[in-house]
């Protein structure tokens, strides 16, 4: 097309300043977004030293609390915000209760309920509880929008006659 070699030389060049402005931008947004990752890990870890008020290795990266983090966000639903938050709500109690309960005679009872639930959560809802309740949430807010949703009365006038009345 070019006679020469230089507009291909011109439209390389152009190419890679592109390159060079999109790698800024994305390097730029990933260590921001590491950054913040790295700012909630350091504060919840901060908070769950103050709950335990004793840190250990051993308790803090043992196989059940690994678990139990994945299964939260698996649970609850995987890709938002609310997806893990509703799998803590959920499970959460479940294995303090089943700890409260059953810790003395059947230790590691909650990590097969936490299998149990994943199980059942996976076969009905693959994609978690959040989408689940997403659409129920979804339907609720239409049935009370279309009530509240002003509407002619169907008492009083008759349907066939028109609503508006002629000019006199």
């Amino acid at each position: 097309m070019f006679t020469t070699k230089v507009p291909y030389y011109y439209i390389i060049l152009i190419m890679l300043i592109a390159v060079l402005a999109l790698t800024m931008f994305i390097s730029r947004s990933k260590l921001i977004a590491m950054a913040m990752s790295s700012f909630f890990t350091a504060l919840a870890g901060t908070f769950y030293a103050q709950f335990s008020l004793f840190i250990h290795p051993r308790s803090i990266i043992s196989l059940d609390i690994s678990f139990e983090i994945a299964f939260i966000a698996l649970i609850g639903g995987r890709g938002s915000i609310a997806g893990p938050v509703i799998g803590a709500l959920l499970l959460r109690p479940v294995s303090d209760l089943s700890r409260i309960y059953f810790g003395d005679t059947l230790p590691g009872l909650h990590l097969i309920i936490y299998g149990v639930v994943l199980i059942l959560v996976m076969i009905y809802q693959p994609r978690g509880l959040q989408e689940s309740l997403a659409r129920i949430y979804d339907t609720l807010v239409d049935k009370v929008a279309r009530t509240f949703k002003k509407r002619k009365p169907t008492w009083g006038y008759n349907r066939s006659e028109p609503s508006w009345r002629p000019p006199k």
